[in-house]
C-alpha cells in the first residue's frame, strides 16, 4: 500500500506540478533528431567530398584513411568534436581538415605536440586522453616501475595545459597509479631538479615549449629528470595507437585524493630548486660590488620562470626591472607571435623597459661558448674541474665548444639534435651506467639549451640565466672594463630557454673575442690541434614546408642531399666535399656535408615542426672576418641548391 502511495505521489508531481517535464524531453529528443538529420548531411558532404578528391593527399592518395577518422569522430565518443568538423566543410577548409584527420599525432624530438583543435593530428582533450591512457598502460607494462612509485605531473602557462594535467592525472589515477600533481604552473628546470628527489617513477609535463600560440604538447621524462629516450617513448606509441576511447576512464581529482591515489603538491618543493640555483650559480670571486654594475631586466613572456626568475636572481644579489606586462598568465600571449624570445616583436616592450638604443641578441652557439667557459673556469678556479671531465653538445651546436673544452682539458661528445640524447648520455656516465670513468660536466645545445648535472639533466633556463649574470660580473673586473653592463634576460613559456640581450659593446662580446684570440696565439705556436680552429662563425635558419605532404617534400630533399660526391666541388663553388656523415652517436639525425676546409652544414628535418632545418659553420686559421666571408658565401650556395631542389 505505501509503494502505491508513493508511486501516486510521484506521479502527482512530475505530471501535474511539473508539466514542463513532457516539454524539456521533447525538447531534448527533437534536438538529438536534429542533430542525426545534420550529422547524416554532413556524412554525405563528406562522401562527395571523398569522391570528388577533396579529402585525398600525398599521404593519402584517395582520401580513404582521412575519411574513415573524420566519420570516427563523429561519433557520440568525441562530444561536440561534429560541430567543429561540420564549420570546417561549411566554410570549405579542405586543406585544414585533412590536415587534422590525415593521421594520428606523433610523439617526436620532444614528446608529442601540435596545433590545439579538433582531429586526430591536433592537440585537444581526446588526443590528450589517448596519451594518458598510452601513458598509463606504459607505467603498468611489466618491469618499467616495480615499486609502484608515484608519476608526477605539471604544467606550463599555454592553453588547456593545466586541464589536460589533470585529464592525464585522472586516467593514470582510474588504473590505481599513485599520481603527484602541481596545484600551479612550473618550469622545466623545475620538474628536471624535482623529478629524481621525490624518487618517483617519471613524469609529464603539459608544454609546447616555444612553439607558436595555439600550440600545445605533452612531455614525458624519465624519473632521472631528463626526457625520455625513444626506446620507452616507442612503448607509448604504441600504446597510443591501440588506445579505444569508450574503454578510458576518468577519475576525478577529488576522488583520487580521497583514495590516496592523488597528492596536490604546493610550494614544498620550491625552496630546494631555488637554493639549488643559487648554491650552483654561488662564485666566491664576485662581489656585491661587481653584481652593482650588472643592470637586469626581466621578461618571462608569460611564462613559467614569472615567479622563480625574479627570487634567484634577487636571492643571487642582482638588482633587476621587470617587464610587468608579461608577468602575469596569459594563454593567448596578448602581444606576442608566441613564447619564443626569438620570434619577431618579443624583444619589443622589453626593450622599451631598459630605455631603448642598440641592442645585440646573442645566438645559441654564442651563449653555449660563453657558459661552458665560464662554467669550466670557474670548476677549475674552485679546485673542481676533473681529469676526466666531458662537454655533451648535440651535433648541430658549434664545434668552437671543442675547442674550449680543449683549453680546460676536457673533453667533448656529439650526440643527436633533442637534449633528451644529452640526458641520457649524462644519466649514464655521472651514474656509471655507461661503464666507463667519464663525468659529464655540462650539456649544451644550438637552441639556447644548458645544464650542468650538478643541478639538473635538462636545460634550465634559469640556472643558464644565472650562471650569465656571474659571468658578465666576473669578466667585467677581470677585463678591466669595469663599467655598467646592461642585460636583457627573456624565458619561453615552460622556462627551459634562456635568450639574452645586451649592448654592442657589451663584455659578453669582448669576452667571445678574447676567447678566439687565445685559440688564435695557441694554433700559431703550434699547440692547437689540427681538428680545432680559432674562428668559427656559425648560423642556421629554417625553411617551412607548407602543406599536408610537407614530410614528402623534406624527404625528396634529404634524398637529393645524399646524391652529392665525395670529391666533387659543392654547386661550383671552391668548397670540396670531403665527407657525407648521416648518422650520429648510432643516430640517424639528417645530412652534414663536410668540406676539406673543416667547414661543413647539417640539413635535417625539424622533430616538432614542419619544417627543414639547416646549420652552417665556417671556420678559419687566420681571421673572424674569413670565417665570415665563407658562412655568408656557403649560405647563398645553400640557398640556391635548396631552391632546385625544392
Amino acid at each position: 500500500m505505501l509503494k502505491l502511495v508513493r508511486t501516486i505521489i510521484i506521479f502527482f508531481i512530475l505530471f501535474i506540478w511539473q508539466p514542463s517535464f513532457f516539454s524539456s524531453y521533447n525538447n531534448i529528443t527533437r534536438r538529438v533528431r536534429a542533430n542525426d538529420v545534420i550529422k547524416e548531411k554532413l556524412r554525405e558532404s563528406l562522401l562527395l567530398a571523398k569522391q570528388e578528391g577533396r579529402l585525398s593527399s600525398i599521404p593519402d592518395p584517395t582520401g580513404e584513411i582521412t575519411y574513415k577518422n573524420i566519420l570516427e569522430w563523429l561519433g557520440s565518443e568525441y562530444g561536440d568534436s561534429w560541430l567543429q568538423i561540420k564549420e570546417l566543410v561549411d566554410n570549405g577548409k579542405w586543406d585544414e581538415l585533412k590536415d587534422a584527420f590525415y593521421k594520428d599525432l606523433e610523439f617526436g624530438t620532444a614528446g608529442m605536440r601540435g596545433k590545439i583543435g579538433v582531429g586526430p593530428n591536433r592537440i585537444n582533450a581526446y588526443t590528450v586522453k589517448r596519451a594518458g591512457e598510452a601513458i598509463a598502460r606504459y607505467l603498468l607494462t611489466p618491469g618499467i616501475n616495480p615499486e609502484g612509485k608515484p608519476f608526477l605531473i605539471t604544467y606550463d602557462t599555454r592553453q588547456g595545459s593545466k586541464e589536460f594535467a589533470e585529464l592525464i592525472a585522472g586516467i593514470l589515477a582510474s588504473h590505481g597509479l599513485k599520481v603527484i600533481i602541481t596545484s600551479s604552473d612550473k618550469s622545466v628546470g623545475w620538474l628536471s631538479y624535482t623529478l629524481p628527489r621525490l624518487s618517483v617513477a617519471g613524469g609529464v609535463m603539459i608544454t609546447a615549449s616555444h612553439n607558436p600560440t595555439g600550440y600545445n604538447g605533452i612531455k614525458v621524462s624519465a624519473f632521472y629528470g631528463a626526457q625520455l629516450m625513444p626506446e620507452p617513448t616507442q612503448i607509448i606509441t604504441e600504446a597510443y595507437k591501440g588506445v579505444n576511447l569508450q574503454e578510458v576512464k576518468v577519475m576525478s581529482i577529488q576522488e583520487a585524493q580521497e583514495k590516496g591515489l592523488l597528492v596536490l603538491l604546493g610550494t614544498e618543493s620550491d625552496e630546494a630548486y631555488l637554493n639549488s640555483l643559487i648554491r650552483n650559480a654561488y662564485d666566491a670571486r664576485i662581489t656585491p660590488d661587481m653584481q652593482k654594475l650588472v643592470i637586469v631586466t626581466i621578461d618571462p613572456l608569460y611564462g613559467a620562470n614569472r615567479n622563480f626568475g625574479p627570487q634567484a636572481i634577487k636571492a643571487l644579489g642582482y638588482s633587476y626591472q621587470i617587464v610587468n606586462e608579461h608577468a602575469n598568465i596569459d594563454p593567448n600571449f596578448t602581444g606576442l607571435r608566441g613564447p619564443d624570445p626569438r620570434l619577431e616583436g618579443s624583444t619589443d616592450l622589453a626593450i622599451q623597459t631598459a630605455g631603448g638604443g642598440e641592442w645585440r641578441m646573442l645566438t645559441g652557439d654564442e651563449m653555449a661558448v660563453l657558459l661552458a667557459y665560464y662554467y669550466l673556469e670557474k670548476l677549475e678556479s674552485e679546485g673542481r674541474l676533473p681529469s676526466n671531465g666531458l662537454g655533451i653538445k648535440n651535433h648541430a651546436t658549434t664545434n668552437m665548444l671543442r675547442a674550449v673544452n680543449f683549453l680546460f682539458g676536457v673533453g667533448t661528445m656529439d650526440v643527436a639534435v633533442g637534449f633528451k640524447y644529452i640526458g641520457d648520455k649524462t644519466f649514464q656516465y655521472n651514474d656509471r651506467e655507461a661503464g666507463e670513468n667519464k663525468t659529464v660536466l655540462y650539456g649544451a645545445e644550438f637552441a639556447d639549451g644548458f645544464a650542468i648535472p650538478v643541478h639538473s639533466y635538462e636545460k634550465d633556463g634559469l640556472m643558464s640565466s644565472l650562471l650569465f649574470l656571474q659571468a658578465i660580473s666576473l669578466w667585467n673586473k677581470e677585463l678591466g672594463i669595469n663599467s655598467p653592463q646592461e642585460v636583457i634576460i627573456l624565458w619561453d613559456s615552460d622556462g627551459d630557454r634562456f635568450v639574452p640581450l645586451v649592448r654592442p659593446d657589451s663584455v659578453a662580446i669582448k669576452k667571445l673575442q678574447q676567447i678566439e684570440e687565445e685559440l688564435a696565439k695557441l694554433s700559431k705556436e703550434g699547440k692547437l690541434p689540427d681538428y680545432l680552429y680559432p674562428y668559427y662563425r656559425n648560423t642556421g635558419w629554417a625553411i617551412t614546408v607548407e602543406g599536408i605532404d610537407a614530410q614528402q617534400k623534406i624527404n625528396r630533399i634529404l634524398s637529393n642531399l645524399m646524391s652529392v660526391k665525395i670529391g666533387e666541388t659543392f654547386f661550383g663553388s671552391d668548397f670540396r666535399v670531403a665527407q657525407l656523415i648521416t648518422e650520429v652517436d648510432g643516430v640517424r639525425d639528417g645530412i652534414r656535408v663536410v668540406f676539406d676546409d673543416g667547414s661543413s652544414f647539417l640539413v635535417r628535418a625539424s622533430g616538432t615542426e614542419p619544417k627543414l632545418r639547416i646549420y652552417l659553420e665556417t671556420v678559419s686559421r687566420e681571421s673572424a672576418k674569413e670565417a665570415e666571408q665563407k658562412n655568408k658565401y656557403l649560405r647563398s650556395l645553400i640557398e640556391a641548391w635548396l631552391r632546385e631542389y625544392k
